[in-house]
């Protein structure tokens, strides 16, 4: 019987198998980062007027942060627990992923068996990346060193909680309206009243971004309250594409290392990939011109509704003296 120990974060949980080697190479074999690359190029290719060019904006912010999650948890399993990556990938959740990004990113510790040489981003790439070496020691170093940068950015975008709301909006119920949006301000003509058109400033805009809504919670009343708040972000087109791209390679990258470091592959049958030119590593950042996000809301404060306790919002459900809707005239 074959056993791994492991923590995902700092839980701890034993997998047995009679066969779990087998079984866990198989899995990282089977592991198909190009999968990224092909929706971007498949939902890119795919619009053809501009209603169909803001769904496929959509599908490709969907992509995008489908593809951080799965390089992050990839990622992570290969740090906790490189010879259990498929437990650790069927027992972590997304919210231990946001943990380790920020505890990488504070360079603080966390369980490994990696022999890290230095905390933080730079010393995940150097681990990860080390069974990479070209002729070029130089282009070696600039591109471990560059994944190092690539993958701090991603984890500073996904642990932000609008890029959670946005992505969770997508994928649950399609709660979200494509398209981005301008902002403009203006001093009103008379209080509470709208500025006339010719005394508004623009402040910018941009085509692509998407707007949803979202639940807070109610300071002061009972907990289960909630106020609702409207939020729009804007993004370019191509920090999905090339993102996509990117999170490819890297997920690919972290399969090369489980085979040679762990399942003793010789490095020359695997491949490590990179983009080509290297300045798509800065390209998929380069800023909006004007506003990138932007939220409103009613005020909304405990003295301003019913406190219902769980039991009153229940009784909403108790049999009453009531036409039947469903029943027939």
């Amino acid at each position: 019987m074959q056993y791994r120990r492991f923590a995902v974060d700092t839980r701890p949980y034993c997998l047995w198998d009679p066969d779990l080697h087998a079984l866990e190479r198989s899995f990282v074999e089977r592991i198909d980062g190009d999968y990224f690359s092909y929706l971007a190029e498949t939902i890119a290719s795919g619009s053809s007027d501009d209603r169909s060019e803001q769904r496929a904006a959509v599908a490709l912010r969907a992509a995008y942060a489908h593809g951080m999650e799965t390089f992050f948890a990839l990622l992570f399993a290969a740090v906790q627990a490189p010879d259990c990556t498929l437990g650790w990938m069927h027992l972590y959740e997304p919210g231990d992923l946001r943990t380790l990004v920020r505890k990488v990113s504070g360079w603080e510790r966390i369980h490994t068996k990696l022999a890290l040489r230095s905390r933080g981003w730079s010393g995940l790439a150097e681990v990860v990346l080390r069974p990479l070496v070209l002729d070029d020691e130089a282009k070696e170093a600039a591109l471990k060193d560059k994944f190092g940068q690539l993958w701090e950015r991603l984890g500073a975008e996904f642990v932000r909680d609008e890029m959670a709301a946005e992505y969770n909006s997508i994928k649950h119920g399609l709660r979200v309206r494509p398209g981005g949006f301008s902002l403009s301000v203006g001093i009103e003509d008379e209080p509470g009243q709208r500025a006339s058109p010719e005394r508004m400033r623009s402040l910018g805009g941009h085509t692509f971004g998407s707007s949803y809504s979202r639940l807070n919670r109610l300071t002061g009343a009972r907990n289960h309250h909630r106020g609702i708040e409207s939020r729009s972000r804007n993004w370019r087109l191509e920090e999905s594409y090339i993102g996509l791209h990117l999170l490819a390679q890297s997920i690919q990258n972290v399969r090369s290392f489980l085979l040679i470091a762990v399942h003793d592959v010789p490095a020359d049958q695997v491949e490590f990939s990179w983009p080509i030119p290297d300045s798509l590593f800065d390209q998929m950042w380069e800023p909006i011109l004007g506003p990138s996000a932007f939220g409103w809301s009613s005020i909304v404060e405990a003295n301003d509704i019913r406190d219902f306790t769980a039991e009153e919002i229940l009784d909403v459900y108790r049999p009453r003296d009531r036409p039947d809707p469903a029943a027939s005239p």
